[in-house]
């Protein structure tokens, strides 16, 4: 593997992703016939925005405003409510809001921001991981508030940002040890959420022994507070980042070659940049080149330890991915080569 600087590997890996979006886009912003699902266009806007393709995003984020905002700023697949499946449940509003801010859609982005900002905890710092206004039962979840503070740093709201990193903080303090796993949630209380169904397991807590560990909580930890020391000039966050990559090397190098590894590189280019320390570049490019590999000389990304082909791979996940892992290529290489 070449880390002396030659990327253009990589750099034609995202023009063939973004060239297979494009081709894929209708006049109206939608994708393909018939693809309606949300669950296929909210990383579309952010995809867009990050390859200077802004006038199709801006086509996209007008399309899921039509589509799927509701009166109170949220919005919502009624027909497919993944989010709430996966436990957390601003996911979705989170990404598009980033999109909508990088594409200049800033009355957008604001408005879903106001309906964001009232599912997090000031007294915490963590975002709830459920759309409820009862806050005597809402649990505060790891990937809420790392998305949550990422884009509320991003959208300039730096205090909400801090109060997040110090969520991080201290929930990967409050962990039992390494032979349990790490949970993602604490209570109304401030108690780490240990018991939960047995089925939805790994929405609560990542384990080794998982099928599908939601390693890209983790991962989206240590970019988060990457981000939150760059912005802020503040060390004691890389000092908590650093924590989660330990966490993170647990899991050998499964974790950074695994279709959730992009935010993980993401953070360890950032890592590089702030220290300098070569090992963060190295690992990085591990990512990097797990991520190229995926792809199809097509442009499309497929999920090959989930999928034998494209044929058995659902469409949606395909858009959703080619427009994730663009993203996370993007984000490594600006940050590798200088372009931050």
């Amino acid at each position: 593997m070449d880390i002396s600087g030659n990327m253009s590997k990589y750099f034609n890996a995202v023009e063939k992703g973004t060239r297979w979006l494009l081709q894929l886009q209708n006049k109206d912003g939608s994708y393909g016939n018939g693809v309606i699902e949300l669950e296929a266009y909210y990383k579309s806007p952010l995809a867009f925005a990050e390859t200077n393709h802004v006038l199709q995003g801006q086509k996209v984020i007008q399309w899921i405003v039509e589509k799927y905002r509701t009166p109170a700023g949220h919005f919502y697949d009624s027909l497919n409510d993944i989010s709430f499946q996966r436990h957390c449940d601003l996911y979705q509003d989170l990404w598009i809001i980033w999109g909508a801010w990088r594409l200049g859609q800033f009355g957008i982005a604001q408005t879903g921001l106001d309906f964001v900002l009232r599912f997090f905890d000031k007294t915490s710092g963590g975002f709830q991981s459920s759309i409820t206004d009862d806050i005597s039962t809402a649990r505060r979840e790891l990937r809420s508030t790392a998305l949550g503070g990422l884009v509320s740093l991003i959208t300039g709201n730096i205090e909400v940002a801090k109060a997040a990193g110090e969520f991080l903080a201290k929930i990967i303090d409050m962990q039992p040890g390494p032979t349990l796993g790490f949970f993602l949630m604490l209570d109304a209380n401030g108690k780490l959420v240990t018991d939960f169904p047995v089925e939805e397991e790994r929405f609560f807590v990542v384990t080794s022994r998982q099928k599908q560990p939601l390693y890209y909580a983790l991962g989206l930890a240590v970019a988060f507070l990457a981000k939150l020391s760059y912005i802020t000039h503040e060390p004691q966050y890389i000092t908590i980042a650093q924590k989660y990559l330990s966490i993170c090397e647990r899991y050998g190098i499964e974790i950074l070659q695994h279709h959730y590894s992009g935010k993980l590189g993401w953070g360890l280019a950032m890592l590089y940049n702030i220290t300098g320390e070569i090992k963060y570049k190295e690992l990085a490019f591990v990512v990097l080149e797990y991520l190229a590999e995926l792809q199809f000389p097509t442009g499309e990304w497929l999920l090959r330890n989930l999928f034998p082909n494209l044929r058995e791979q659902p469409f949606v996940l395909t858009i959703d991915r080619t427009a994730e892992f663009s993203i996370w290529l993007t984000y490594i290489l600006n940050e590798l080569s200088g372009k931050k």
